[in-house]
């Protein structure tokens, strides 16, 4: 039920791969424009505050300090007055009067009308402010009564009374009022510094918020990109992944290979694609073996009842030869080794082909001993001067040292046999022939070299092809049944070594082949029969031409001997690089050039090939 819940909510929120990538950037947009909001509030509280700070509250702070300054030049003004009105100088008693009268004026303005305008523009707490603004009443109702006093001892003062003056200002309750506003003044500028130091705090602590919120969300921005990226590209590339795993199972021809992808996106409906594809193949791979055990079983029943009656054949025919029913013409006897002759070459097909039918069907017999193959192999080659003696061909025996191994060592003579049996067949008279062995790279490479008149490259590349002719003059010569070097083949390959020639023309032919060190048990079967390498061989020469013209046949010849995914790619790349082909062009040939090897399921078409080279 979790599954089918989890599944609904990606096809719903995520759906496809473009859906997955919207959601998951929209996501990370919808958490910077919050990092953006966030920042921008705080910074635009913090304008406010320092607005505030700056207009009203700092402002207030000041004006409590002016007009403490105030009133101490009102109480001044009164002490010097009575200065002089006790030395009888009325006219500075005058002057003092009137700067008491100005002083006066200001005290008004700063309490009652800008200290009021400010706390009623101040964005501080309510209680705050009603307890500033009972310090103005307090503090105006104080003034009123002391302005009473000093204004009676300045009239005192004018008419002379001196002494009356003097009782007024020095009394305890002109001290009284004085100590009550000097407590109103210390309390009001207490609230006032207060107020203003919230203000500076809370700047400060919105600065540094700012930075701690940059900073964490910062942090959880990569956070959070880190870990949308992690699960979109897990999946995206977990599928992937499996589709590549699988792929590689497919090239190792497993067709059961599937694919279990949930994504509710491409990737799935790519995988489910794959999962029917695979279906696809493992029916025609099933079809295929089928056909492949038919085909091996017939050759194999066909090849073994068409030699039970060739031995009794053959008997009849030796006994007719030697007379033993009746004497014979000489056409008689011409005529009955013509055919005597073909009789022991169709055994000898015959035979040929149940070894080819083993080798397919992985039923070839080996015998695994431990033997020092130098001393095989020399009794091999003494054994092979006689054959074809009229042709005076020297063989050399240059086999080295060789490990004691487990071995078949009638299979390695008899690949040995068949190779220095072509050697002598396609030598000149009085040639020479090399056989040589030496322990190499963890193998025995074992070589057959010969000074005959050599191997065209575009015939070395199917040379170990069952009935692949080769136009010289000496094939029609040998009486081969052309299936030696496939046997050969499947004989070194069933053992896991690997088997190729090098050779010119009219510079011999080198024939090599390798033996492992440990015998394989478990064989492996081999296609043989049947090659698809001469419709590959003709494909890929129509795509050169089609790409290089009239020279497309003879670069094919060229490179047809190492004709391989690897060797296509670096002809190409060479051909764009010396500008021979441009680089579009180059992809284009290259991309037909694969598509033969098999690596891709479907074929170049010829009405492709054809209408490029209308083309050029």
């Amino acid at each position: 039920m979790e599954d089918q819940e989890k599944n609904s909510f990606r096809k719903i929120f995520l759906g496809s791969i473009e859906k997955k990538l919207i959601f998951s950037f929209g996501i990370l947009i919808l958490l910077l424009v919050g990092l953006i909001i966030l920042t921008y509030t705080i910074n635009k509280q913090i304008e406010q505050d320092q607005i505030a700070l700056k207009e009203i509250e700092a402002p207030l702070e000041v004006m409590v300090q002016q007009v403490i300054s105030y009133d101490a030049g009102l109480t001044g003004t009164v002490y010097e007055a009575l200065l002089y009105a006790e030395k009888s100088d009325f006219e500075k008693l005058t002057e003092h009067i009137n700067e008491y009268n100005e002083l006066g004026v200001k005290l008004d303005e700063l309490l009652k009308y800008q200290a009021r305008d400010l706390l009623m523009r101040s964005k501080r707490s309510d209680y705050d402010k009603t307890q500033a603004l009972g310090y103005l009443a307090d503090l105006d109702l104080i003034n009123l009564k002391l302005v009473d006093l000093e204004l009676g001892a300045f009239e005192a003062m004018q008419n002379g009374n001196v002494e009356l003056a003097r009782s007024l200002v020095v009394s305890n309750q002109y001290s009284e009022y004085k100590q009550q506003l000097a407590d109103l003044y210390s309390s009001w500028d207490n609230l006032e510094k207060r107020v203003s130091d919230e203000y500076r705090l809370k700047i400060l602590i919105n600065s540094r918020n700012v930075m701690i919120y940059n900073v964490l969300l910062g942090i959880l921005f990569v956070l959070i990109s880190v870990v949308i990226a992690f699960f979109v590209i897990r999946g995206i590339a977990k599928p992937l992944k499996k589709l590549i795993l699988a792929v590689r199972e497919l090239e190792k021809k497993n067709f059961n290979a599937k694919v279990d992808i949930q994504t509710g996106d491409e990737l799935e409906t790519l995988g489910k694609s794959f999962n029917k594809t695979m279906e696809v193949l493992n029916n025609l791979d099933v079809q295929q073996k089928q056909v492949d055990k038919a085909k091996t079983e017939f050759l194999s029943i066909t090849s073994h009842e068409l030699r039970s009656p060739m031995t009794p054949m053959r008997a009849q025919l030796q006994m007719l030869n030697e007379n033993y029913f009746g004497k014979l013409s000489n056409k008689q006897r011409e005529a009955l080794t013509i055919v005597l002759n073909n009789t022991e070459r169709l055994d000898k097909i015959i035979v040929d082909f149940l070894e080819i039918s083993r080798i397919e069907a992985a039923r070839l017999k080996f015998n695994f001993t431990k033997v020092d193959l130098r001393k095989t192999i020399s009794k091999l080659i003494v054994e092979m001067k006689g054959f074809m003696p009229e042709k005076k061909i020297t063989i050399e025996n240059k086999i080295k040292k060789l490990p004691i191994i487990e071995v078949d060592a009638d299979r390695v003579g008899q690949v040995l046999r068949n190779l220095i049996n072509n050697a002598i067949k396609f030598s000149p008279e009085n040639g020479k022939i090399i056989v040589g062995g030496e322990k190499k790279a963890g193998k025995i490479l074992f070589y057959v070299k010969d000074n005959g008149i050599g191997i065209l490259p575009k015939d070395q590349v199917r040379l170990f092809e069952p009935f692949y002719q080769v136009d010289n003059m000496y094939q029609h010569k040998s009486g081969g049944t052309g299936l030696g070097l496939a046997i050969c083949r499947g004989i070194v390959e069933s053992q896991g070594g690997k088997i190729w020639l090098e050779s010119g023309l009219d510079m011999g032919t080198t024939f090599y082949f390798t033996v492992p060190l440990k015998p394989i048990r478990v064989i492996k079967p081999l296609k043989l029969l049947f090659s698809p390498q001469a419709e590959i061989d003709e494909k890929m020469k129509k795509v050169f031409i089609s790409h290089l013209g009239p020279i497309g046949e003879e670069e094919f010849n060229l490179v047809q001997r190492e004709l391989n995914v690897e060797s296509i790619r670096k002809y190409i790349q060479m051909l764009v690089q010396k500008g021979v082909l441009d680089k579009e062009l180059g992809e284009e040939f290259k991309k037909d050039a694969l598509l033969i090897f098999g690596k891709e399921k479907r074929e170049l078409s010829d009405s492709l090939i054809d209408k490029k080279r209308g083309k050029k």
